[in-house]
Protein backbone atom coordinates (compact mmCIF):
# COMPACT_ATOMS: atom_id res chain seq x y z
CA UNK A 1 0.00 0.00 0.00
CA UNK A 2 3.17 2.01 0.44
CA UNK A 3 4.27 1.37 -2.45
CA UNK A 4 1.67 2.48 -4.23
CA UNK A 5 1.15 6.04 -2.36
CA UNK A 6 4.77 6.75 -3.22
CA UNK A 7 4.43 5.71 -6.76
CA UNK A 8 1.53 8.51 -7.14
CA UNK A 9 3.44 10.99 -5.12
CA UNK A 10 6.51 10.51 -7.20
CA UNK A 11 4.77 10.43 -10.70
CA UNK A 12 3.14 13.80 -9.57
CA UNK A 13 5.80 15.55 -8.51
CA UNK A 14 7.76 14.05 -11.74
CA UNK A 15 4.80 15.65 -13.48
CA UNK A 16 4.84 18.98 -11.54
CA UNK A 17 8.89 19.29 -11.74
CA UNK A 18 8.65 18.56 -15.48
CA UNK A 19 6.26 21.80 -16.34
CA UNK A 20 8.18 24.04 -14.00
CA UNK A 21 10.26 24.97 -17.01
CA UNK A 22 8.09 26.26 -19.42
CA UNK A 23 5.34 28.87 -19.39
CA UNK A 24 2.06 27.21 -19.97
CA UNK A 25 1.73 28.80 -23.67
CA UNK A 26 4.37 27.08 -24.57
CA UNK A 27 3.42 23.39 -23.53
CA UNK A 28 1.78 21.36 -26.43
CA UNK A 29 2.31 17.78 -25.89
CA UNK A 30 3.32 15.56 -23.53
CA UNK A 31 5.46 12.65 -23.60
CA UNK A 32 5.79 9.68 -21.73
CA UNK A 33 8.43 6.98 -22.53
CA UNK A 34 7.61 4.01 -21.94
CA UNK A 35 10.26 0.46 -22.19
CA UNK A 36 12.02 2.55 -24.82
CA UNK A 37 8.85 3.67 -27.00
CA UNK A 38 7.97 7.42 -27.15
CA UNK A 39 4.36 7.77 -25.94
CA UNK A 40 3.06 11.12 -27.26
CA UNK A 41 -0.22 13.13 -26.22
CA UNK A 42 -1.24 16.80 -27.96
CA UNK A 43 -2.63 18.64 -24.87
CA UNK A 44 -5.15 20.45 -27.07
CA UNK A 45 -6.84 16.66 -27.16
CA UNK A 46 -7.24 17.66 -23.37
CA UNK A 47 -6.01 14.47 -22.02
CA UNK A 48 -7.17 13.68 -18.10
CA UNK A 49 -4.73 11.78 -16.67
CA UNK A 50 -5.67 9.55 -13.87
CA UNK A 51 -4.08 6.42 -11.74
CA UNK A 52 -5.21 3.52 -10.99
CA UNK A 53 -4.55 -0.24 -10.52
CA UNK A 54 -0.50 0.54 -10.92
CA UNK A 55 -1.11 2.23 -14.24
CA UNK A 56 -1.59 5.67 -15.66
CA UNK A 57 -5.01 5.74 -17.18
CA UNK A 58 -4.90 8.70 -20.27
CA UNK A 59 -7.77 9.48 -21.86
CA UNK A 60 -8.71 11.61 -25.00
CA UNK A 61 -11.40 12.04 -27.13
CA UNK A 62 -9.62 9.79 -29.66
CA UNK A 63 -7.99 7.13 -27.50
CA UNK A 64 -7.53 5.54 -24.01
CA UNK A 65 -4.22 4.30 -23.31
CA UNK A 66 -2.94 2.74 -19.79
CA UNK A 67 0.54 2.69 -18.98
CA UNK A 68 2.41 0.66 -16.31
CA UNK A 69 3.70 2.70 -14.42
CA UNK A 70 6.87 0.46 -13.18
CA UNK A 71 7.20 0.94 -17.15
CA UNK A 72 7.26 4.42 -18.00
CA UNK A 73 10.73 5.53 -18.02
CA UNK A 74 10.49 9.29 -18.22
CA UNK A 75 7.86 11.90 -19.00
CA UNK A 76 8.63 15.14 -20.81
CA UNK A 77 6.16 18.43 -21.80
CA UNK A 78 7.22 19.57 -25.56
CA UNK A 79 6.57 22.98 -26.74
CA UNK A 80 6.46 20.24 -30.25
CA UNK A 81 2.94 19.40 -31.78
CA UNK A 82 1.64 16.24 -31.64
CA UNK A 83 -0.69 16.05 -34.28
CA UNK A 84 1.85 15.35 -37.28
CA UNK A 85 2.58 19.07 -39.00
CA UNK A 86 6.59 18.88 -37.69
CA UNK A 87 6.50 14.86 -37.14
CA UNK A 88 5.47 12.50 -35.18
CA UNK A 89 7.20 8.83 -33.41
CA UNK A 90 5.51 5.98 -32.46
CA UNK A 91 7.61 3.17 -31.63
CA UNK A 92 10.22 2.75 -34.47
CA UNK A 93 8.45 5.02 -36.92
CA UNK A 94 8.53 8.84 -37.43
CA UNK A 95 5.96 10.63 -39.75
CA UNK A 96 7.36 14.16 -41.24
CA UNK A 97 5.65 15.69 -43.71
CA UNK A 98 3.71 12.52 -45.39
CA UNK A 99 6.63 10.13 -45.02
CA UNK A 100 6.79 7.31 -43.05
CA UNK A 101 10.64 6.81 -41.55
CA UNK A 102 11.33 3.69 -39.87
CA UNK A 103 14.52 2.33 -38.55
CA UNK A 104 15.53 -0.23 -36.27
CA UNK A 105 14.33 -3.10 -38.28
CA UNK A 106 15.96 -6.39 -39.04
CA UNK A 107 17.75 -5.50 -42.06
CA UNK A 108 15.48 -6.80 -45.78
CA UNK A 109 12.15 -7.48 -43.40
CA UNK A 110 9.26 -5.85 -45.13
CA UNK A 111 7.11 -2.95 -43.96
CA UNK A 112 3.30 -3.34 -45.45
CA UNK A 113 1.02 -0.57 -45.98
CA UNK A 114 -2.94 -2.15 -46.50
CA UNK A 115 -6.20 -0.53 -46.46
CA UNK A 116 -8.59 -1.29 -43.24
CA UNK A 117 -10.16 -3.55 -45.99
CA UNK A 118 -6.98 -5.87 -45.78
CA UNK A 119 -5.53 -4.78 -49.29
CA UNK A 120 -2.01 -4.89 -49.84
CA UNK A 121 -0.90 -0.94 -51.26
CA UNK A 122 2.75 -0.87 -50.49
CA UNK A 123 5.79 -3.20 -49.60
CA UNK A 124 9.25 -1.53 -48.89
CA UNK A 125 12.03 -3.91 -48.03
CA UNK A 126 14.21 -2.55 -45.27
CA UNK A 127 17.56 -1.27 -46.02
CA UNK A 128 21.13 -3.26 -44.54
CA UNK A 129 20.87 -0.10 -42.60
CA UNK A 130 17.68 -1.31 -40.75
CA UNK A 131 15.50 1.65 -42.27
CA UNK A 132 13.04 1.90 -44.76
CA UNK A 133 10.28 4.96 -46.01
CA UNK A 134 6.64 4.70 -47.57
CA UNK A 135 5.87 8.44 -49.06
CA UNK A 136 2.03 8.06 -47.61
CA UNK A 137 1.44 11.44 -49.78
CA UNK A 138 1.51 9.40 -52.54
CA UNK A 139 -1.85 7.14 -50.98
CA UNK A 140 -5.46 9.19 -51.55
CA UNK A 141 -7.12 10.21 -48.01
CA UNK A 142 -7.83 7.24 -45.83
CA UNK A 143 -7.27 4.79 -42.66
CA UNK A 144 -3.80 2.67 -43.27
CA UNK A 145 -2.75 0.36 -41.56
CA UNK A 146 1.09 -0.11 -41.57
CA UNK A 147 2.93 -3.34 -40.30
CA UNK A 148 6.03 -3.64 -39.72
CA UNK A 149 8.08 -6.90 -38.16
CA UNK A 150 7.07 -5.59 -34.28
CA UNK A 151 4.56 -3.34 -34.90
CA UNK A 152 1.43 -2.42 -36.49
CA UNK A 153 0.19 1.38 -36.58
CA UNK A 154 -2.85 2.86 -37.65
CA UNK A 155 -2.21 6.14 -39.98
CA UNK A 156 -5.26 8.36 -40.48
CA UNK A 157 -3.77 10.22 -44.00
CA UNK A 158 -5.26 13.35 -44.51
Amino acid sequence: MKRKTYLRLGLLLLLWLCHLGMRAEDVKSITFLVSGKPVMFNLADNPVITYSNDCLVIVTSKTTVLLNVSEIESTTFSAEDATGIKGIAVGNMKMTSGTASFFQLSPGSTVRVFTTAGELLREEQASADGTATIEMRALPEGIYIIKTENQSIKIINK
